[in-house]
């Protein structure tokens, strides 16, 4: 394997960990809510989430402003 290859998985490897860190449940809604975004927030393999979720979070922001 090449250096290239290692450096691309590693890359990857601290990219896919990172990611998983700000995946909170306001990070999925704002996705969700962005028109480019949504389908990634709902079908997205790592945490996607039911729209029934996303309505009960958008309720859940919506009741602390």
């Amino acid at each position: 394997m090449s250096q290239l290859e290692l450096d691309a998985i590693h890359a990857r490897s601290i990219f896919d960990r990172r990611s998983h860190a700000i995946n909170t449940d306001i990070h999925s809604l704002a996705l969700f809510l962005h028109p480019m975004c949504c389908k990634l927030a709902v079908t997205d393999a790592s945490k996607g989430q039911p729209f029934e979720f996303m309505v009960k979070i958008a309720l859940a922001v919506a009741k602390h402003l």
